[in-house]
């Protein structure tokens, strides 16, 4: 016979545990989908994946505890402890899964092991919550409550939780400290909703909330000892509203580190490479303008051009502290220069009220996502073509391969050449593995002789840059070659309605892990037949689902929940990625954005 029970603790503890339930859930995708963008460099096409699965896990848990035949008060104390043990567990597999998958440093995860990852990293946990959700749901409707008024309550958690951890994570606050805060409030509802003849639970949980407050204050302790898994010479980790940063040292030489990419080091000759042959294409550049720290010592390298002003214009201060802090004394204090002007923020809100530039440096990093594909779209090179003088100069980088090009790398390099062309008379592609890019509104000089002379006369030295290296630069054979690539490659303008960068952008991400897709053309699948038919045909095979199904309620049920299922995490999906290439900052604010929905 099956016995009935009635709630031990009344009102308080069922609203504990629905909002513990809702603002837990949140919380853990939160860390752990930031977790998983690190994991894969940064990557946020991983996002829309994670939202999938967690949405599927979930969903499955939810199903099969409310299949579960037992009590009318079923027990919520061991799916929160279990939950919290399992948060914990899953972000420390996320910051160790390179090397558990067997990918060595610096290298993308194989096919197999990216799954395994995303599988491992988030499926159990969201199994869990489903689970705590369907349970919270059955003891209040056992309570006399709705449903309705449950999930009203699960998602005020959510609310509050969304928006604690976003304010936790732009007060600086590390991953590893908020997921020991979640851990601990799942606790606390663990304890208040453990049946009165249970005390040894009581004890169990209470000595669990006490490891995990201990283990809260040495939080930053904590962080830094499972960065190292994948660091070994870790100086710092800091979260920014745009990325984690990471520095290491060893052997005098610093390495940055943005989601875990190598963004730049210390004993390089990127920024020499990248600055003396756009500063050399005009004859004499008083105004600079440099929107993004690049290397860490790109206006050391401007300053040696003699200049009269530089604007350097940063997007997220963490970057520029760290580069101050870490960065050897004499590739940073070009920014103390009296000529120099630093300025915190957008730099295509800056260039909206800028003054005229002789030349305008790109130093954010490749376009391989929404946040840095917006500085380089068509409206964008417009905006700068507008702040450059008659003969003024704009200069950006692109990584790219010296010898070989796939179609997929072809149609990248082509966009972004298309939509420089648009707003520019003149545009130069200088090859190697990143090419130098340079375009003007007049023309740019094509002889050799031109940029010696003007290195010459301004008595420059550099480690790499020389007369010789200058000529082979201008007179490789491949500047002729890439030149007529891209005029044969179809590829639309890069822009912000149209972002083909990124889409290509992702593609190549995805080469890495199947190389054969970076033989495939995508120009044939981006044209407007292929949306065309994309947008004729989905409404008729959900029109063609219903005909199907007009005589099976059942499935007809299920293949609605399908569509909206199909629907929310399109428009998900859509938001996300809008948000990113707007506002640059989803690294920050994805909790807002999950909160909303």
């Amino acid at each position: 016979m099956t016995t009935t029970r009635t709630e031990p603790h009344g009102r308080l503890p069922l609203a504990l545990a629905l909002l513990a339930t809702g603002g837990a859930s949140i919380v853990a995708q939160l860390v752990l989908l930031r977790e998983l963008s690190v994991a894969f460099f940064g990557v946020e096409l991983v996002y829309l994946l994670g939202l999938g699965i967690w949405l599927l896990g979930s969903g499955a848990g939810a199903a099969w505890a409310a299949r579960r035949r037992g009590p009318s008060l079923p027990s919520l104390a061991a799916p929160f402890v279990l939950f919290a043990f399992v948060l914990l567990s899953e972000l420390a597999f996320l910051r160790g899964a390179r090397q558990l998958m067997g990918a060595m440093s610096g290298a993308y995860l194989s096919p197999a092991g990216g799954l395994t990852t995303v599988l491992v990293g988030l499926l159990p946990l969201a199994l869990i919550g489903g689970v705590l959700f369907a349970r919270a749901v059955r003891w209040a409707v056992a309570g006399g409550r709705t449903f309705a008024c449950a999930y009203a309550a699960e998602s005020a958690g959510a609310l509050v939780g969304g928006l604690g951890a976003t304010w936790a994570l732009a007060a600086g606050a590390n991953a590893v400290a908020i997921a020991l805060a979640a851990a601990l409030v799942v606790l606390a509802a663990a304890h208040a909703t453990v049946l009165s003849k249970r005390r040894v639970w009581r004890l169990a949980i209470g000595a669990c909330g006490l490891v995990a407050a201990v283990a809260l204050m040495r939080s930053s302790a904590l962080d830094g000892r499972l960065t190292r898994w994948n660091h070994e010479s870790l100086v710092e980790s800091r979260d920014s509203p745009y990325a984690r940063y990471t520095v290491t040292r060893r052997a005098g030489q610093v390495v940055f580190f943005v989601n875990d990419a190598l963004a730049f080091e210390s004993q390089g000759v990127d920024a020499e490479t990248f600055v003396d042959p756009v500063l050399l294409a005009h004859p004499r550049p008083e105004r600079v303008a440099v929107l993004g720290l690049g290397s860490g010592d790109l206006v050391r390298e401007v300053l040696r051009h003699s200049p009269t002003a530089v604007d350097v214009v940063e997007l997220d201060a963490v970057a520029l502290e760290l580069a101050r802090r870490y960065l050897p004394a004499e590739r940073t204090a070009g920014l103390d220069d009296a000529r120099v002007r630093l300025v915190i923020g957008d730099p295509r809100r800056f260039l909206e009220r800028a003054a005229s530039y002789d030349a305008i440096l790109i130093g954010v990093a490749d376009p391989d996502s929404g946040q840095t594909n917006r500085f380089y779209t068509r409206e964008f090179f417009a905006a700068c073509a507008r702040h450059l003088t008659e003969r003024g100069v704009l200069g950006l980088r692109l990584r790219s391969a010296e010898n070989f090009w796939t179609p997929r790398l072809a149609g990248h390099l082509a966009s972004i050449d298309r939509a420089l062309r648009a707003a520019f008379s003149d545009v130069l592609f200088l090859p190697g593995t990143t090419d130098v890019v340079l375009a003007s509104p007049a023309a740019l000089p094509g002889d050799a002789d031109i940029l010696i002379h003007r290195f010459q006369a301004r008595a420059l030295t550099a480690r790499l840059v020389s007369p010789v290296y200058l000529r082979y630069l201008m007179t490789n054979d491949r500047v002729a070659e890439m030149a007529a690539r891209l005029a044969a490659t179809p590829a639309p303008a890069n822009s912000d309605a149209r972002p083909v960068c990124y889409a290509q952008a992702a593609g190549l991400w995805l080469t890495r892990l199947f190389p054969s897709l970076g033989f495939l053309d995508a120009s044939a699948l981006a044209g407007r037949g292929a949306l065309s038919a994309l947008a004729l045909g989905v409404p008729l095979l959900v029109a063609l689902g219903g005909w199907l199904t007009r005589r099976r309620p059942a499935l007809r049920r299920l293949g609605v929940a399908c569509v909206a299922g199909l629907s929310g995490m399109v428009i998900e999906g859509v938001v996300i990625l809008h948000f990113q290439a707007q506002r640059g900052a989803l690294f920050q604010d994805l909790g807002v954005i999950l909160t909303a929905f």
